[in-house]
């Protein structure tokens, strides 16, 4: 993607998100992020918090920050495994 000024933007980082039905919580399963691990007990809380503790984790834990511009963009996905048609 090429944003205003011709500069091409960063990718996002990539955090894999689970809900533990047991717990009955959502956490962060797997990140690009180092240090990012957090829970909440629903998907929007999760995202929250992510979002709030992303820019500081990315100050300490990614001193060369000069790729990443003035926005830390953040994909977080969530995985959803189903049984194959044939498996029934």
């Amino acid at each position: 993607m090429v944003i205003p000024g011709g500069h091409i933007a960063p990718m996002p980082f990539t955090v894999t998100v689970c809900h533990d039905e047991e717990e009955g919580v959502w956490f962060v399963h797997s990140s690009d992020l180092p240090g990012l691990n957090v829970e909440a007990t629903t998907l929007d809380a999760l995202i929250e918090v992510i979002t709030d503790v992303v820019p500081d984790l990315v100050a300490t834990n990614i001193p060369d920050r000069n790729g990443l511009g003035p926005m830390i963009s953040v994909c977080v996905q969530h995985v959803v495994n189903t049984p194959r048609a044939d498996a029934a």
